[in-house]
């Protein structure tokens, strides 16, 4: 259930609400409005990279940053004709990388820089030549990344641990949730048959992950719940098997479900 967060709402109707439309197939009257607050997002994305002359997670954060939207989600996603159960207020603030060492190094710096505390979650996209298709990442390896992009056994910091794994509450996503609320991203997730992934690779995609967790990890970066920063890394696939507007929508829907998670709900 919600948590309450604003006076004026009953939150006693929004679970009877729920609970209604799982149980009889019909929707609530009204989705809960969270929009009175602003959840503020660091996205990343990588510029071109090896004989990648266009990275598709460029244009994505590109069309997020310094953006705020209210982003409508579905949590009853089994519906034949599912509503949106809650609308959040989310604000992007978006980066793209250079695929070298200094990109590898900025999302840490600029939390140190920034204080970690102004972002609410913090979620890295990159492109997967392999194009395993859309997938939440939910580890990265302490593997130093090589530039030629070959494998590479050397850790990125050394003595810390070889595994670090997403501070985001999975339990709160998805295929189908995801899949519920945005149009043109259905078409994209419709592909896929399998969300989540264990290997984000050797790359720099990997280590930018990993980079982010231990720090968070390591320093105790918490959100105002007590929960951990949620931080997370999407792979999204070739342009040709997705739409721009589809991956950017599952980008906002990922977060949109994980700032439900980590901030309205007990």
């Amino acid at each position: 259930m919600f948590c309450r967060r604003r006076k004026q709402w009953s939150w006693a109707f929004v679970h009877m609400a729920v609970v209604s439309v799982w149980a009889t197939g019909r929707a609530p009257l009204e989705e809960a409005d969270f929009t009175g607050k602003e959840f503020r997002v660091l996205v990343t994305g990588f510029g071109p990279f090896l004989t990648l002359t266009e990275n598709p997670t460029q244009a994505i954060v590109e069309r997020l940053n310094d953006i705020c939207k209210n982003v409508s989600i579905v949590l009853a996603s089994s519906l034949a004709q599912p509503v949106p159960t809650a609308r959040l207020r989310v604000c992007f603030e978006a980066k793209v990388l250079p695929v070298n060492r200094s990109g590898a190094m900025w999302t840490v710096q600029h939390l140190e820089n920034q204080h970690a505390q102004h972002y609410h979650a913090v979620f890295h996209t990159g492109f997967e030549e392999d194009a395993k298709g859309l997938k939440l990442e939910v580890a990265a390896a302490n593997l130093r990344a090589n530039d030629t992009g070959a494998d590479s056994h050397q850790h990125a910091m050394p003595g810390s641990p070889s595994l670090q794994v997403t501070t985001v509450d999975v339990g709160r996503l998805s295929l189908p949730s995801l899949d519920a609320a945005a149009r043109p991203s259905q078409a994209a997730l419709a592909k896929e048959q399998e969300l989540w992934s264990r290997d984000p690779g050797r790359y720099y995609c990997n280590e930018v992950y990993y980079r982010t967790l231990n720090h968070i990890r390591s320093q105790s970066i918490v959100a105002t719940t007590g929960a951990l920063l949620p931080a997370m890394f999407i792979h999204v696939p070739r342009s040709t098997r997705s739409s721009l507007t589809g991956d950017a929508e599952v980008v906002e829907q990922v977060v949109a479900h994980t700032l439900l998670a980590t901030y309205l709900t007990c």
